[in-house]
């Protein structure tokens, strides 16, 4: 906190982030620039038709990012009944640390009779992520921690697939700007079945909401879009000390 007095701008990745800092660092409100994280879209593909339907997670296979509450969903989802054939699939680092929690979620889904509907991928290589993706249907990643961005819902989108996640941290303002998921309340697995239900009923709406999510994605948070919005703010800086910004 002492030596930000040094620093001619703080920037952060969702406007969450830079509310939560602000406060945690009790800094004048508008001091932290808002620049979101982008992607580098190459490699990503429009999302599969014709496949099984399926529910998907990529991100660390770890109790933090809510992989837990993602199989209770599921389980729950299943309970319903309405869409049987509906798979999970799971994608992710998975480290040594880990894999005592995922074996504890195998089971349950074993417990349940659902291991045939469920799908794991650790560890997977960027090719490998970006085929995952093309493949799901549905997108979530219930995480239990303020998140100060989630560059997974960035990647599904980009891919053409619809998310849903809890409406807590940076996950409301992406869905808002790319148009790409909705948000459901948080801690709440019931209205997480409920969102992929939603969906999973409505084809339309779910190629609608990829193609506005893939939009949203290029407008916003791909890579180019971060270098411009990084110019745009340094340009400024520059400015206003009475610099040149070339």
């Amino acid at each position: 906190k002492e030596r930000l007095a040094q620093c001619d701008v703080l920037v952060a990745p969702s406007r969450f982030y830079a509310g939560l800092m602000t406060e945690r660092l009790g800094l004048a409100e508008g001091r932290i620039e808002v620049l979101p994280n982008g992607i580098n879209l190459e490699g990503y593909g429009d999302r599969r038709e014709g496949g099984p339907q399926a529910i998907g997670y990529l991100a660390r296979m770890s109790r933090e990012k809510g992989l837990g509450d993602l199989v209770d969903a599921y389980l729950l989802f299943q309970e319903a009944g309405g869409f049987p054939s509906c798979r999970l699939r799971i994608a992710g680092a998975c480290t040594l640390g880990d894999e005592e929690f995922v074996e504890e979620q195998k089971k349950k889904i074993e417990r349940a009779g659902l291991s045939e509907l469920v799908d794991w991928y650790p560890n997977v290589t960027r090719e490998e992520k970006a085929e995952f993706l093309r493949g799901l249907t549905v997108f979530s990643v219930p995480v239990q921690y303020p998140e100060a961005f989630g560059l997974y819902l960035v990647e599904a989108m980009a891919s053409g697939v619809p998310v849903v996640n809890p409406a807590a941290w940076s996950f409301p303002e992406i869905a808002e700007e790319t148009g790409g998921g909705r948000v459901v309340a948080a801690g709440d697995l019931r209205a997480l079945v409920r969102g992929w239900e939603e969906l999973l009923a409505d084809p339309a709406e779910i190629v609608a909401m990829g193609e506005r999510g893939r939009r949203g994605v290029e407008e916003r948070y791909s890579v180019a879009a971060m270098r411009d919005g990084f110019v745009e703010i340094a340009g400024r800086i520059l400015a206003a000390a009475g610099q040149p910004d070339s």
